[in-house]
């Protein structure tokens, strides 16, 4: 007699006691306890429910900050210093390059927040990334195409459709930070992160404090 997964899930415990009783993390050992009290379930689903990879306590966005940042954020609380193992653990692909100003993949950033009940895809864009700036300068049928592929995978189509490819304003080069803002984030949040109002194109200075931004190297990669 074969089992499904949830079936598997909502056994006894005194069904599992033999299972359990051998070692786990022998796949033959298990297999054959199963099939001794007529439980059999395919190793390959059993297997593969580990392969299900979910990053727990990703951290909410705060206010007007870059998804890039709230990514970087995640890494930081969860310890984790390779990009690479980052990325992984948040989009389960490390063929994902970080975009500071119109990021993709975002859908995978709303499954991560779905706990929050706060943060929807469009939320997500116009909320949290550059889209805003650039959005009200293009056709309709351009926008909602350039939304449907910031949720996926865009491979820098984004930017070739918003028109920044072609536009005369170069784009930024650099991460710029106001030196007095992220004083008052530490105090407010007990963090700092990367505000899309420092990536203003040609900004200088913060709007708010009026002085001027410190810069430090980035290398702009679309994905």
């Amino acid at each position: 007699q074969r089992i499904s997964l949830k079936q598997w899930n909502e056994l006894e415990d005194s069904d599992l006691r033999h299972v359990f009783s051998m070692n786990p993390t022998s796949p033959e050992n298990i297999y054959t306890q199963l099939d001794h009290h007529g439980l059999i379930l395919q190793m390959s689903d059993l297997l593969s429910s580990y392969e299900v990879r979910i990053m727990w306590n990703f951290p909410t966005p705060l206010p007007d900050e870059l998804i890039y940042s709230t990514i970087a954020r995640a890494g930081l609380h969860h310890g984790i210093q390779s990009p690479k193992q980052l990325l992984d653990e948040v989009f389960q692909d490390r063929k994902v390059v970080a975009t500071l100003d119109l990021p993709s993949h975002l859908n995978a950033i709303v499954d991560l927040l779905k706990r929050t009940d706060c943060f929807r895809l469009i939320d997500l864009i116009y909320q949290h990334t550059m889209f805003g700036l650039y959005a009200p300068f293009v056709q309709e049928s351009h926008r909602q195409k350039a939304i449907s592929l910031m949720a996926g995978q865009a491979s820098g189509s984004v930017h070739l459709m918003l028109g920044l490819n072609a536009s005369r304003v170069p784009n930024n080069a650099k991460l710029h930070y106001c030196p007095i803002c992220i004083q008052q984030q530490r105090e407010t949040y007990g963090e700092y992160f990367w505000n899309r109002a420092w990536f203003l194109p040609n900004l200088s200075i913060c709007l708010k404090h009026s002085c001027s931004l410190l810069s430090q190297d980035y290398i702009q990669q679309q994905h």
